[in-house]
């Protein structure tokens, strides 16, 4: 068997065609055809057709071969090949095969069947290969899970020819069952969205509802509901909707709302997700806690129901909300989206939704929340005006990271000169300044002893009188648990060694008039420093100006504290009289769950200062910036508020340039 091919042939995703690929397509085909058609297939032409010649060599003008070659994530293909003959011709004939995850190709299968229809189970087999291949999350259902799956962003999905005709059938991609619009009600509309296709509710009266018999949620067992989803307007809106007056393990899933331990009310900028039963979650009465969802912004929410005691989770955005027990059993009637008749429905926008009857495995929900956030990020990645993000926090800021031979810029503030307490934040001040002085002293080799002295009250609460740290190990109880104990013994150390070197005070009381006169040098203007820890102290002030100009700094110059305060977990080696080893866990939730966005990070949290962030971020383009936010409502908002600064960067800032600007 000969082969030719042109020079600059490719397949149809615009990548070069792997002619062993091909010559193998060629001899499996050859062979399937044995004697009728055996001569040569000739070279492939830029548009991937083949054309066939006879015995005598003669081209046989109605009969091709055309290659489709599908790439996709993790190296995985999918090929056909299909015959293609006129009417009156003979019947078409396919042929496909798959690349596996470790790059094995399968053998090639020919699909028996008419004008190349494969039977259910060779459709299934095809259709599971390009999945893979794409990433769509049909392909978690392969191992039998029930669920359903819904693409409000496409047309088809929606029975729809056209953005503004009323939806008649929404289409579950799993073909399993379908949503529809009971006669009494309006239905929702499909609109574009920054380009894209979404399903919204523009009336009181919209209203989808899955049949009885095929509720979302079923009733026992593990699963998995995730969904994308925007509030348009102030007011509670009910989304998700499985309600019996009553029962336990009624659902419902509310925007702009929040349960108060005895009903759900109106409060906008959040979502509540209300199961009756549930126990051990933070929220009211021990119910799930309410995520915060600013009116306008889109956001993917993750639930999980996981058998045991507070195994199941709710999502935003990656950040987790909350753990939880769930009630035993849901009630299996009609699930509505939109609205409920006791709630406004106006003003809200779906992209995506998915109800996976199992836990999810490792790397699924990442997946999943793909899937979820293409449907409303990828049709603005061309960028638009920037849009002040909607947060709880007091204060906040992002700043570039600078470039060499460039300074860095802040980007975006809010109340950024406002002196507020930084609480546990100033432990990088804390980091910062022991180090700039070990360093200069040549006294890397440093040791950290726990004196009685050194109590002191709040987080990281690890160290024993005697214990004996290093100077590695000192910035991780620094960093990871927020260890206030070893802020003073750091500072009361490091005092000492300053004091031995060049006179003068010693103790606590140096390192801290050191640390100020550091905060002065670096232009740190508004801030004040009067204990090592964070602690709520009259006088111990800074902003967001100055914090993110100290994550510079350190970013530029220590990176014995970015590679530190990166790890999620770390191993604290701990000598002394009762030697050991304790694992401590980082508090930035970030961090703590693998966001691959954030390189390192510090909370701060105290009564008056509330909850505090730094971290640093990557940002679109492979820019990297840092975001301080000070006084957050609660834990969870303060990366809620992070996240949707980042949301936001990523579509109203010009990206990359040497100091990013807003899109105006």
């Amino acid at each position: 068997m000969s082969f030719q091919s042109d020079a600059n042939a490719t397949y149809p995703n615009g990548t070069p065609v792997n002619k062993a690929d091909v010559r193998a397509l060629w001899a499996s085909v050859d062979a399937r055809f044995e004697t009728a058609y055996t001569e040569d297939f000739d070279a492939i032409s830029e548009n991937g057709q083949y054309r066939g010649y006879n015995a005598i060599g003669t081209p046989i003008a109605d009969l091709q071969i055309g290659l489709t070659h599908i790439e996709g994530a993790g190296g995985r293909a999918w090929q056909t090949a299909r015959t293609q003959q006129t009417p009156g011709g003979a019947l078409s004939r396919e042929f496909r095969r798959y690349r596996t995850s470790e790059g094995v190709w399968e053998e090639w299968a020919e699909i028996l069947a008419a004008d190349a229809v494969a039977t259910a189970e060779q459709g299934a087999r095809a259709d599971s290969a390009l999945q893979r291949a794409a990433g769509h999350p049909a392909a978690l259902f392969l191992d039998g899970s029930g669920g359903v799956l819904f693409d409000f962003t496409d047309r088809a999905a929606v029975g729809i020819a056209g953005t503004d005709d009323p939806v008649s059938v929404v289409a579950d991609l799993l073909g399993r069952s379908a949503l529809y619009v009971p006669g009494a009600n309006t239905a929702p509309a499909a609109n574009l969205s920054g380009g894209n296709l979404v399903l919204s509710s523009l009336l009181d009266t919209d209203l989808l509802a899955s049949p009885v018999e095929a509720p979302l949620l079923p009733a026992t067992g593990e699963l998995l509901l995730a969904w994308s989803h925007r509030t348009d307007g102030a007011g509670a809106k009910a989304c998700i909707w499985q309600q019996q007056s009553g029962a336990t393990g009624r659902t419902q899933i509310s925007a702009n709302a929040r349960y108060t331990g005895s009903g759900i009310v109106n409060q906008d900028n959040s979502l509540q997700v209300f199961m009756a039963g549930v126990t051990e979650g933070s929220g009211p009465s021990g119910m799930i806690a309410t995520a915060p969802h600013p009116i306008g912004q889109w956001a993917d929410f993750v639930l999980i129901l996981r058998d045991g005691s507070r195994q199941s989770e709710f999502w935003r955005n990656g950040v987790l909300i909350d753990r939880f027990t769930r009630p035993e059993s849901i009630p299996q009637v009609q699930t509505t989206l939109f609205r409920n008749p006791a709630q406004v429905g106006a003003g809200q926008t779906f992209g995506r939704l998915i109800c996976l009857h199992r836990a999810p495995a490792a790397g699924e929900v990442d997946l999943i929340r793909a899937w979820l956030r293409a449907s409303f990020i990828a049709a603005m990645e061309g960028g638009q005006s920037w849009s002040d993000p909607v947060l709880t926090s007091s204060a906040a800021i992002i700043r570039s990271k600078p470039h060499p031979g460039f300074d860095a810029g802040v980007i975006w503030e809010k109340a950024g000169n406002m002196q507020l307490r930084p609480a546990s934040m100033t432990k990088l001040m804390t980091a910062h300044t022991g180090l700039v002085w070990l360093k200069r002293l040549d006294a890397m080799n440093a040791v950290f002893e726990r004196q009685a002295g050194d109590s002191n009250a709040g987080s990281g609460a690890n160290l024993d009188v005697g214990d004996i740290i290093d100077v590695p190990n000192a910035l991780a109880n620094l960093g990871l648990p927020s260890s206030n104990v070893t802020a003073n013994v750091w500072a009361r150390v490091i005092g000492d060694l300053i004091q031995t070197a060049e006179g003068g005070d010693g103790g606590t009381a140096r390192f801290m008039a050191e640390m100020n006169a550091e905060s002065a040098r670096l232009g740190m203007d508004d801030s004040a420093w009067v204990n090592p820890s964070g602690l709520d102290a009259t006088g111990h002030l800074s902003t967001a100006r100055d914090m993110a100009l100290l994550c510079e700094t350190v970013g530029e110059t220590h990176p014995e504290i970015t590679s530190i305060w990166a790890n999620a977990t770390w191993d604290l080696q701990i000598a002394g009289p009762n030697p050991r080893t304790v694992m401590i866990t980082h508090s930035v939730d970030f961090i703590e769950h693998g966001d691959p966005r954030v390189t390192w990070g510090k909370t701060g949290t105290t009564p008056l200062g509330g909850n505090c962030l730094l971290c640093e971020f990557r940002g679109p383009k492979g820019n990297r910036f840092y975001y301080v936010g000070f006084q957050a409502s609660t834990d969870a908002s303060r990366f809620v508020d992070a996240d949707a600064v980042f949301a936001a960067a990523e579509v109203g800032v010009e990206w990359p340039s040497l100091i990013p600007q807003l899109r105006q």
